[in-house]
C-alpha cells in the first residue's frame, strides 16, 4: 500500500511539473508573437536627404468615380476623387536607390531577417520588390514625395466600376502571375491590365495599401483584388507595392486630377491572411 502511495504521489508529481513547463512555454511563444506582431515606429529619414518632388512619370490616372468597393462577402459604395497610380509596382532596383540615399533601415533589417529580403529580391533589379512591410513602403512613398493608396483607391484602379472581378473581366487562366511560384518583371502579363491601364493588379505581388494588401499573387491562388488583408503588422514574401499622387484642383472633366484627397465611408473590416514568410520565388538563385 505505501509503494502505491509513493507511485500516484510520484506521478502526480512528474503532471505538476510537465504542467508548469508547458505553461512556460505557451507564455514565452505569445510573447515572442506579441513582440513581432506589435505595430513597427514610424519610418525615419536620414534627416539631411529631402523628399523628391512628386512626378506623374510612369503614372497613370484614374478618373474620379462612384462605384461599389467589394471586401470579401461585403459591399460599400464609395466615392473617389481622381488620382495618379504607378503603371508598375516598384521594383528592387528602385528600391534600394532610396535605400542607399537615405540609409533606410528596412524592417526586416531591424527584425533581423536581411537574409530573407536578399533572398526574396535576388532575381534582379528590374523585378518587383517583395519582402517589404507596410511601413517600409509608406518611408519610400514619403522620399519620393507621394503615398500609399487606400483600399478603395487602389481597387478602383484595379477592376474599375462595372462589377469585372479581375482587371480584364471574367476569370481567364493565365492571364496573371497567379501561383507561379515565380516572381515575374512588371508588365510580364499583358493581359493582366486594368480598365485605366495600370499592370499586375490582378497578380504577381499583393501590394500594400493604407489598411492592408489586396491583389493576387505568384505564390498562391486564394488571394484576389476583391478582398483586403488586414496584415499592416506583418509582411511576407510575396508584399510589394506601387505610389499614388494627388494632382492639382481642377475639373475631372478636364482629365486632369483633383486636389482632394479620396472620400470614402464606412470601410468595411476583414479578416486578416497571409502566407509563409518563407515562400520566396522559384527564380531566387537562393532557391
Amino acid at each position: 500500500m505505501v509503494e502505491q502511495k509513493t507511485m500516484i504521489t510520484q506521478r502526480w508529481q512528474k503532471i505538476v511539473r510537465l504542467s508548469i513547463v508547458t505553461s512556460v512555454c505557451v507564455m514565452l511563444a505569445v510573447s515572442t508573437t506579441a513582440a513581432r506582431a506589435a505595430h513597427s515606429p514610424p519610418p525615419v529619414l536620414t534627416q539631411n536627404v529631402a523628399a523628391k518632388p512628386a512626378s506623374y512619370q510612369g503614372m497613370g490616372l484614374i478618373p474620379e468615380a462612384t462605384f461599389m468597393f467589394r471586401d470579401g462577402e461585403r459591399n460599400q459604395q464609395v466615392h473617389v476623387n481622381s488620382f495618379y497610380l504607378d503603371l508598375y509596382e516598384v521594383t528592387v532596383g528602385e528600391f534600394k536607390a532610396f535605400l542607399a540615399a537615405t540609409g533606410y533601415r528596412t524592417s526586416a533589417a531591424e527584425q533581423k531577417e536581411e537574409r530573407l529580403f536578399d533572398q526574396t529580391n535576388a532575381a534582379g533589379p528590374d523585378y518587383p520588390v517583395g519582402f517589404v512591410s507596410q511601413r517600409d513602403a509608406r518611408a519610400y512613398c514619403e522620399w519620393s514625395g507621394k503615398r500609399l493608396p487606400t483600399p478603395h483607391e487602389w481597387q478602383l484602379a484595379a477592376i474599375g466600376t462595372d462589377g469585372r472581378d479581375w482587371p480584364w473581366g471574367a476569370w481567364v487562366a493565365g492571364a496573371a502571375n497567379i501561383n507561379t511560384h515565380a516572381v515575374a518583371k512588371p508588365g510580364s502579363y499583358p493581359q493582366d491590365k486594368s480598365p485605366y491601364g495600370v499592370f499586375d493588379l490582378g497578380g504577381n505581388l499583393l501590394e500594400w495599401t493604407t489598411q492592408g494588401s489586396l491583389g493576387g499573387s505568384y505564390a498562391t491562388d486564394w488571394h484576389n483584388p476583391r478582398t483586403l488583408h488586414r496584415n499592416v503588422d506583418d509582411w511576407v514574401a510575396n508584399t510589394g507595392f506601387r505610389w499614388l499622387a494627388m494632382g492639382i484642383s481642377v475639373p475631372s472633366s478636364s482629365r486632369r486630377v483633383q486636389g482632394r484627397q479620396a472620400v470614402v465611408q464606412n470601410t468595411p473590416s476583414s479578416a486578416s491572411a497571409s502566407i509563409s514568410r518563407d515562400d520566396i520565388p522559384s527564380n531566387s538563385p537562393y532557391t
